[in-house]
């Protein structure tokens, strides 16, 4: 019985490591997926003068940015309330693990400049955020190369610890 309790104490911070690596590579994924759908959103409105509709229909389609769940649930939103509101309520309740409160606020705030100027005023904003995105993403591969074996090596040693202590 003793052993069996060891081995799952091992195992549970085994996971809880690997959680926490896994939340680090989450967030990557996520802000390049942003980075790109910022940029898709300048092309469109640039070059197609595409609307907020045509953009959200244009992102969801868009099979490299399937890990932003939250864009169909903008689309439904559409129907009750304008685009802004739509993106902020649909963003708020999208929460991946690892994805900061700035990351979040970020998305947040690209999703407010879209239909809310004319297009040089867009274009300008979302470049801006396009940047801010880029250093996010930047600094989070940054840190997920430098801490991600070490999550998993602290699962590993503090289920060591453990087993330790209770033999």
């Amino acid at each position: 019985m003793k052993t069996i309790a060891i081995i799952a104490i091992f195992g549970v911070c085994l996971i809880a490591g690997n959680f926490f690596r896994q939340s680090l590579f989450t967030r990557v994924i996520i802000l390049r997926q942003m980075r790109y759908a910022a940029d898709e959103m300048l092309t469109l409105i640039r070059f197609k003068t595409a609307t907020v509709a045509e953009i959200t229909d244009t992102l969801i389609n868009d099979e490299r940015l399937k890990d932003l769940i939250f864009l169909p649930a903008v689309k439904e939103n559409l129907a009750d309330e304008n685009f802004a509101n739509s993106w902020k309520s649909a963003v708020s309740s999208f929460s991946p693990p690892g994805l900061t409160k700035g990351d979040k606020q970020l998305i947040i705030n690209i999703g407010g400049t879209l239909g809310t100027s004319d297009i040089d005023g867009q274009i300008a904003t979302l470049s801006l955020y396009s940047a801010e995105l880029q250093s996010a993403y930047e600094t989070a591969e940054e840190l997920c190369k430098k801490k991600s074996k070490l999550y998993t090596s602290l699962g590993i040693l503090a289920g060591s610890f453990l087993a330790v202590i209770l033999i």
